[in-house]
């Protein structure tokens, strides 16, 4: 099964001497919690197949548009599934960024993204520290690579299309 360990940020007085050797360890911001399945649930996914040329970039950002809501409007969530190889989106998932964690919202649209495909990717990759712990435990019940990059240009590349087509409507 594919495991993937994080480093966690650790943040060291420049001052030296017994400031420095009592330095805090923990990160500046605590990781959250992973999301789990329930075995009923992974045994339905385990039986797709793992696709070997199937490698995604998921993130979740804000969306470009505004969505009306009380008292005031907001900017949901928008997780995206792109194929990393081709740019295409495979899955968006719009949630209400008021009441629902982001990390729960990647785990959702990869699990759509699963069951439309009929296919498990080979692996995911994913922008932020925070995504990889919330989908830690799914990918590895799952058998699927997960890890942290500094840029999802498919991504982008699909995010900025969005923003493009939203100002043109």
């Amino acid at each position: 099964m594919a495991q993937m360990r994080w480093r966690e940020s650790v943040v060291i007085p420049e001052s030296g001497g017994k400031a420095a050797a009592d330095a805090s360890l923990t990160p500046a911001e605590p990781l959250p919690k992973p999301v789990k399945l329930a075995a009923k649930e992974i045994k339905e996914l385990m039986a797709f197949p793992i696709d070997e040329n199937l490698s995604l970039e998921l993130d979740c950002v804000y969306s470009p548009s505004l969505v009306a809501g009380d008292p005031c409007p907001y900017f949901p969530w928008l997780s995206l599934a792109v194929d990393g190889r081709v740019g295409k989106i495979l899955e968006m998932e719009l949630t209400d960024s008021r009441t629902e964690k982001p990390e729960a919202v990647v785990v959702r649209c990869l699990l759509k993204t699963i069951r439309k495909l009929g296919k498990r990717p080979r692996d995911v990759g994913v922008r932020r520290e925070t995504m990889a712990a919330g989908i830690s435990l799914v990918c590895e019940a799952l058998a699927i690579m997960y890890f942290k990059v500094s840029c999802l240009p498919m991504t982008d590349l699909a995010y900025a299309d969005l923003r493009r087509h939203m100002k043109n409507c």
